[in-house]
């Protein structure tokens, strides 16, 4: 106990020499003030300039500089101190890359020393969105083929889609590429594609542009060939997607196409009245749907058939045949001379008697008699046709 007494003792009669020393010579006593605190907050820019970073915090009273640290926010994860000086509450950093993200830190100095990095803010440099993005427009059966120009240093493109020209949707997210395959979307329908450039931030979406899946065009369809003298008929296979289809005809391979109709399966029988018999027509189909149409199929060709050449036929009809009777009458066979006698107009009767000559002609003599009763009849039948 008494040996610290007297320690503290001594103590105390050293400070008051010194002290009391310091003052014959004019000497200045120690200064035992200290560094000043840390700033009480700090903020950097997310992404709002492409050229900077701009890095605010809170001042701090007895510090008459500042000094700054980074820290990357990717692994390592790295600290890095900085021996530059900054006399304001604020400053704009440029040595970092597009889309960079560092952790911001600031100490307080003055000649006793520097505060604690205690304070600590998330920033950087905004990188520019991709340029020329191309969605293709029905060009693929089996996808929307995208492209777009590269976007600063990114190391990564984000692709995203919408059925609308708003509120994009994340689709994919990719690697340093600057093309994209959609096998995803339907057939024939419209997306509105967006793509954003990213490192360890990622720009704002780009301009939207729209592409679709196209219809696969049908295959060439199959014509009647002369089959039927009133119609050609025409099929063809259905498409995946489609919902309706367009027939086309034409007269020639190489000439204007006439849409025939529009129908929803996949047939139609062409009755055209103006079709010529033998004459072939060219025909192609589309396929279709609330969106857009295929590409022409192969056309097949296709004809009415021609008419027989046949000789003309009538049909003659006769009547019953007539019958027409006529009765001679003659009589009997005489022993010297036959007499045969007729009925006149005028009521006379004529006897006619054969008369051997001396010639041996025989010379007839004939009697004419009104009303000679037949003794026989001859009937004599006529046919007629």
């Amino acid at each position: 106990m008494d040996s610290c007494l007297r320690f503290l003792r001594w103590l105390a009669i050293a400070f008051i020499l010194v002290l009391a020393g310091s003052m014959a010579t004019g000497a200045q006593p120690p200064s035992f003030s200290a560094a000043p605190a840390a700033p009480a907050w700090v903020t950097a820019t997310d992404g709002v300039y492409y050229d900077k970073v701009r890095v605010t915090w809170a001042a701090v009273a007895g510090a008459t500089y500042y000094k700054y640290a980074t820290r990357m926010w990717r692994p390592p994860n790295t600290t890095v101190y900085w021996w530059e000086t900054l006399t304001d509450t604020t400053h704009d950093f440029t040595f970092t890359g597009p889309g960079d993200m560092y952790y911001w830190k600031i100490a307080a100095c003055n000649a006793d020393g520097c505060s604690s990095y205690e304070s600590e803010d998330l920033g950087w440099r905004a990188i520019h969105a991709p340029t020329g993005l191309q969605a293709s427009d029905a060009q693929f059966t089996d996808k929307v083929h995208l492209t777009w120009n590269e976007s600063d240093d990114a190391t990564a493109y984000v692709v995203y889609r919408s059925l609308t020209s708003s509120n994009p949707e994340l689709l994919h997210w990719g690697n340093a590429d600057t093309s994209y395959d959609d096998t995803s979307a339907a057939i024939g329908t419209t997306y509105y594609y967006w793509v954003k450039a990213c490192t360890d931030a990622c720009s704002v979406v780009s301009a939207s542009n729209a592409g679709s899946r196209g219809l696969a065009a049908p295959a060439a369809p199959q014509a009647s060939d002369g089959t039927y003298p009133d119609k050609i008929a025409v099929s063809w296979s259905a498409v995946n997607g489609a919902s309706y289809y367009e027939l086309w005809r034409s007269s020639t391979e190489g000439g204007a196409k006439t849409k025939v109709s529009s129908p929803a399966g996949t047939s139609y029988n062409d009755t055209y009245n103006l079709l010529m018999r033998g004459v072939p027509y060219y025909y192609w189909v589309k396929a279709c749907n609330a969106y857009l149409c295929s590409d022409f199929s192969p056309y097949d060709t296709g004809y009415l058939s021609v008419a027989p050449t046949s000789t003309p036929t009538a049909t003659v009809v006769f009547s019953p045949t007539p019958t027409r009777t006529a009765t001679l009458e003659s009589s009997p066979t005489p022993t010297a001379t036959p007499t045969r006698t007729a009925t006149t107009p005028a009521g006379a009767t004529s006897t006619r008697t054969p008369t051997q000559t001396a010639a041996g002609t025989r010379t007839p003599t004939a009697t004419r008699r009104p009303n000679m009763t037949p003794r026989a009849s001859l009937p004599l039948l006529l046919h007629l046709r």
